[in-house]
């Protein structure tokens, strides 16, 4: 046809630019303004339905769909043509793990058609995924009533609402096994700081060292405590080498132990048979059991050596020493 520019035809552009003159594209555009919102909603809900039926890479494009097509549905009276596009959506969403979103259309949906099953078991479903078990059993059985006659919607609803039970069941089983250990660690932490006092020593509490924390490089927990069938703290602890920046933790010592019990397991002795092996960080060698030193922090924040062969509640006891959460002890050597 002469005159004609075929590329200017609306099946053959790629991009439409605003103000270029094409009437083609200006008599689709005044046709699609004609059409009614219900019919370009109806057909942009029909995409969506096919865009899902395509597969994963697809759903994105069936939620664009979806949401062009409630735009114009809005703007008509058809309130189940809105309520089917927004369960269509919830749908994709759930499908895409989206399950706040899914939760929020579907219980739109059921608004707009308060007799639409699906919309009901979707959002009892996106609830069951959110944790909110109880709103999810009343979604459910609201569309119980809903889907008389239909089997297997009715099997659905009857399987989500059980395995909400399920979950409510084991929750508030972990809530009073929660409250339980709770109550025992309360307990246990009592009698352990009833018998610090009775045994006179200097003691705060911390928390930070109770839940578990890291410093000095070293990642530790205080897990002192009082054995009852011994009768004995059992103390964490910290070892500082201040010559070398590094530390050791030790989670269990006796108050009975000595500070040398607990330095036999980590050093050598120079008079041990075989060739001294001192820890990896001890450049000059000098850590070993007979030309170890140990001090501790007085309130003051002056330094006092201690002996390393006094019982730990001696040690403990004895001094001017406040314990900030656990025992600290400062190692060095004599040369």
């Amino acid at each position: 046809m002469e005159g004609f520019d075929w590329k200017k035809h609306p099946m053959f552009i790629d991009e439409i630019v605003e103000g270029e003159e094409n009437p083609l594209v200006d008599a689709l555009r005044v046709a699609a303004e004609e059409e009614p919102p219900a019919s370009r909603a109806f057909y942009l809900k029909e995409s969506g339905n096919k865009a899902f039926k395509l597969g994963r890479e697809r759903w994105a494009d069936a939620i664009e769909y979806y949401s062009q097509a409630l735009e114009q549905a809005m703007r008509c009276d058809d309130l189940k043509l809105r309520a089917l596009i927004l369960s269509n959506r919830a749908q994709v969403h759930l499908c895409l793990k989206n399950f706040r979103m899914a939760f929020h259309d579907a219980v739109k949906s059921t608004e707009f058609d308060p007799d639409n099953s699906k919309a009901f078991y979707r959002a009892a479903k996106a609830a069951f995924h959110i944790q909110e078990y109880v709103r999810s059993i009343e979604l459910a059985r609201v569309g119980l009533g809903k889907c008389r006659g239909d089997t297997k919607a009715c099997g659905l609803l009857r399987g989500l609402i059980a395995e909400c039970k399920s979950q409510i069941s084991e929750r508030a089983a972990r809530e009073e096994r929660h409250k339980q250990g709770e109550q025992q660690r309360i307990e246990k932490e009592s009698r352990f700081l009833e018998q610090v006092q009775k045994r006179g020593i200097l003691y705060v509490a911390d928390p930070s060292l109770k839940a578990g924390a890291s410093a000095f490089g070293v990642e530790y927990r205080d897990q002192s405590y009082f054995d009852e069938k011994e009768e004995l703290i059992h103390w964490s602890m910290l070892l500082l080498y201040p010559e070398y920046s590094t530390s050791d933790w030790i989670s269990d010592c006796p108050e009975t132990a000595c500070l040398m019990d607990v330095l036999c397991t980590l050093f050598p002795a120079r008079t041990s048979p075989g060739e001294i092996e001192t820890p990896f960080w001890d450049l000059s060698q000098s850590y070993v059991l007979e030309n170890l030193l140990a001090k501790v922090e007085l309130k003051d924040g002056s330094k006092q050596q201690i002996s390393l062969t006094d019982p730990l509640c001696q040690v403990l006891s004895s001094l001017n020493l406040q314990i900030q959460g656990v025992p600290v002890f400062l190692i060095s050597t004599k040369t």
